[in-house]
């Protein structure tokens, strides 16, 4: 009977590490988990979301090194596996697949050059990429038309017609266009040099708006994974471009 009391501890024990394990896994799922969802103050770490069973843990541990029946440690398992379901039930998790999770850990899937360029787009920038790795491919694709309107910006000023508050993409190029004829007309020193650069700027972000930008804020226009990646590398290639020559 001793041997078969001593077997049953050994198994029981196991039974404890494994909830351990468990618990150890909820806390780094729950640190992971709050990594890029806004205000970290607000949210609770892996370990506090695990309180109750990391305290059985402890307690279980105690009577172990103690004179313990085998019948009082099942229960204490069997509590310790019912605090690990109830705390697990109480938080959300969601599983992201390995093959995205660059999208949504990566906080600058664009670039240090892009980042420095144009940093009034670093927000939407990393948004893009989460929503695509969670697979909110139109919200993706709505960041990635900001991140445009960042460029779009930039080429504007950089012309000599910055756009004003209330202006759309139509109009902010049409800006755009007229300010490099005036240029074409009357080159200022260097002109020739760049003029293929933003001519060819404002004829991509005019594609832009009438295949991706316009239909984007319509709510019968969405998109699937597939071209929310391939919209996520056009844009990202093009900011890189962009970012070459100019910055905000």
């Amino acid at each position: 009977m001793l041997v078969d009391a001593e077997i049953g501890k050994e198994c029981l024990w196991f039974d404890v590490c494994h909830g351990a394990t468990q618990c150890d896994q909820l806390a780094h799922s729950g640190q992971i988990s709050r990594e890029g969802l806004g205000d970290a103050q607000s949210l609770p770490s892996g370990r506090q979301l695990i309180t109750l069973s990391l305290a059985q843990i402890e307690r279980i541990r105690e009577q172990f090194a103690g004179d313990v029946s085998v019948a009082e440690l099942r229960t204490l398992v069997e509590e310790l596996q019912n605090r690990i379901n109830d705390e697990a039930a109480a938080t959300l998790f969601f599983r992201v697949p390995q093959e995205k999770a660059r999208y949504y850990e990566d906080r600058e899937p664009f670039g240090e050059g892009v980042s420095r360029a144009f940093p009034s787009a670093i927000l939407d920038i990393e948004e893009a990429g989460k929503c695509f790795a969670v697979g909110r491919n139109t919200a993706c694709v709505f960041h990635l038309m900001r991140v445009m309107e960042a460029g779009l910006c930039a080429v504007a000023t950089a012309v000599g017609s910055p756009p004003r508050a209330s202006a759309n993409w139509g109009g902010i190029l049409r800006e755009i266009q007229n300010a490099i004829a005036q240029r074409n007309s009357a080159p200022p020193p260097d002109w020739q040099v760049v003029r293929t650069f933003y001519e060819g700027a404002v004829a991509h972000l005019d594609v832009v708006r009438v295949a991706w930008r316009n239909p984007s804020m319509h709510l019968d226009q969405s998109y699937d994974e597939e071209r929310a990646l391939d919209i996520f590398v056009a844009v990202r290639g093009f900011m890189r471009h962009l970012s070459t020559e100019l910055k905000e």
